[in-house]
């Protein structure tokens, strides 16, 4: 399916301004130049006058400002309120405030009541334009009542075009009062359109609902077209079947939010054509066959509003069916959600499980080793380390499962790690006092990240600083932190035996102290704590040398992305398993 947008809005609204633009201009020419052909389109008809041809031009300007989304000033549609005001006021009252001639003496009158006058219900054109920029616009009821004020514009333009066509000066001149001109109700025409699609567009980005936007709008258009098909029926005889474009009119019902208006419309049109029927010229035909012509007319207008009615009816039953579905759809995913979080956590449980008994095993062979070197003989020795490196892979790959548990689990959100290092110290606790060590940090900042990953971190490195211990010596160790730009800097550091290896993250130490193949203390290993750090979108690096203790430092970003944008940690499990 082509889903491709030939015109966008802001195009054909620029289009519109275009055209008035162009028409203002080549009238504001005629002006200077004295060009009737460009003041009016027939010698028999009203010219545009001076004002009108300016406001026009300051509307163009005004509706194109708006359509590059720059900030709307208001000087122009007050200037255009000014204008129209003071032009009304002289019809109203009866007075000469000398801005018809202002700019420009007019020397054709034709069909003007006084020289260089705009019409009235020119001026009632652009007081609705200006109204409609200066007021508010920021509900989407605010946008709805500028829509329907834009349509209204294109309603009086439209019936005075009408009126032209069908001869019928009513339409376009209002009692004895100068007229409306032909190409100044085609203005009002393209600027009224133009205003209700850069209305419709506005209202639509506000509401971000493309599926369905008010039809308020509408009202202007459906109001013109009774007019328009009302002043038609009147000029044509009675013989003909003079209401059925009402017909047209009850389509428009297609557009709006509730059947209801289908019927509104439908009882309009039947008053209207009942009205047509008293008030049409006679055609001279026998009065039964224009009775007949009426009937069939009025059952036309009820046979389409009744349909039009019962599939609004449908159309709204099935958006409410559809709005059930999504309904349901959206309670399924929650539930599958639910389930797949409750999973997570029993996951999480078993893997912690796993990981402390793996964990523990692997201790107590290396106590047994430690303890019975002498009586095991190196083939002993040689099948216990394989056993530990075993269990010690095992280990990681449960602790790699366990830290995605973990992410599916605690997301990321505020922790502090204050209470971690508190928590991770009590946890501890028997192995610091076992040691004589001091454990020394000050308060420590809230971070965003994932609790259990950042908990299993700091968790290794205070053990890893405890294993690093001189026996018979006291040991230090000091965590503290430091804000460096968009990083908390955090550092670990003793005062233990440290490693020969200080230079970087090698990966074939697990622990401080052990070299590489020495499984005698294996905890989750630095490499892992870098993963999790990078996972974060941060780095670990470590300083150390034998006799000198060990410095490690982590950075963590004090403002994390989603969870969902955080890197995977376990990429593949296999390889460690192969």
């Amino acid at each position: 399916m082509n889903n491709r947008v030939w015109i966008r809005p802001q195009e054909l609204v620029l289009g519109t301004v275009i055209g008035v633009f162009t028409l203002s201009i080549l009238v504001i020419v005629g002006w200077f130049f004295s060009i009737p052909e460009l003041l009016q389109l027939h010698p028999a008809f009203v010219p545009m006058q001076f004002n009108t041809a300016l406001c026009f031009l300051l509307c163009s300007i005004c509706l194109n400002n708006g359509n590059h989304f720059n900030r709307q000033e208001n000087v122009i549609p007050v200037i255009i309120l000014g204008i129209t005001s003071l032009t009304l006021l002289q019809y109203i009252f009866g007075i000469d405030l000398y801005i018809d001639e202002f700019f420009m003496e007019a020397n054709i009158v034709t069909n003007t009541s006084s020289p260089g006058r705009m019409a009235p219900n020119t001026g009632c054109c652009f007081m609705l334009f200006a109204l409609t920029f200066l007021l508010p616009e920021g509900s989407i009821r605010q946008l709805e009542i500028k829509g329907v004020l834009s349509s209204f514009i294109f309603c009086l333009g439209l019936i005075a075009c009408g009126g032209y066509v069908l001869q019928l000066p009513s339409a376009y001149g209002w009692m004895n009062m100068t007229q409306m001109a032909l190409h100044t109700a085609v203005g009002f025409m393209l600027l009224g359109f133009g205003m209700t699609v850069y209305f419709i567009e506005k209202e639509r980005k506000l509401k971000k609902a493309l599926s369905n936007p008010n039809k308020l709008w509408m009202v202007g258009y459906a109001f013109s077209m009774l007019i328009l098909i009302f002043l038609i029926d009147m000029n044509i005889p009675l013989g003909v079947a003079g209401g059925i474009p009402y017909v047209i009119l009850i389509l428009l019902a297609w557009f709006t939010a509730k059947p209801k208006y289908a019927i509104v419309l439908g009882l309009l049109s039947i008053v209207l054509t009942l009205i047509g029927f008293f008030y049409s010229a006679s055609s001279g035909l026998p009065h039964w066959m224009a009775i007949t012509n009426r009937v069939y007319s009025i059952l036309a207008i009820l046979v389409v509003s009744v349909l039009m009615y019962i599939i609004k009816r449908k159309e709204l039953k099935l958006l409410a069916l559809n709005a059930q579905l999504d309904a349901r759809i959206l309670q399924q995913e929650e539930k599958g959600k639910l389930r797949d979080e409750k999973i997570d956590q029993y996951s999480l449980i078993v893997a912690n499980d796993l990981f402390f008994s793996f964990h523990s095993m692997k201790q107590k062979m290396g106590d047994f080793k430690d303890g019975h070197k002498n009586l095991l003989g190196d083939d002993g020795r040689h099948k216990i380390e394989v056993i530990q490196r075993s269990i010690h892979k095992l280990e990681e790959v449960i602790f790699r499962l366990k830290s995605l548990f973990a992410t599916k689990v605690d997301r990321i959100k505020k922790v502090s790690v204050q209470q971690i290092m508190e928590s991770v110290t009590a946890q501890l606790a028997p192995t610091i006092q076992e040691n004589k060590a001091n454990v020394l940090f000050r308060e420590l900042p809230v971070v965003e990240g994932n609790e259990g990953e950042l908990r299993l971190v700091f968790y290794e490195l205070m053990k890893n600083s405890l294993e690093a211990h001189v026996e018979d010596f006291p040991l230090n160790i000091w965590v503290s932190y430091l804000k460096v730009d968009d990083f908390y800097h955090f550092e670990f550091r003793d005062d233990g035996i440290g490693t020969s290896d200080g230079g970087g993250l090698g990966a074939p130490i697990d622990a401080y102290g052990n070299r590489s193949g020495d499984a005698g203390r294996m905890g989750i290993g630095l490499k892992m704590c870098q993963r999790i750090m990078e996972s974060h979108g941060g780095e670990l690096w470590f300083e150390s040398a034998i006799g000198e203790g060990t410095r490690v430092i982590f950075k963590l970003p004090i403002k994390q992305h989603p969870a969902s944008d955080l890197k995977e940690i376990i990429p593949s499990v296999s390889p460690v398993l192969s």
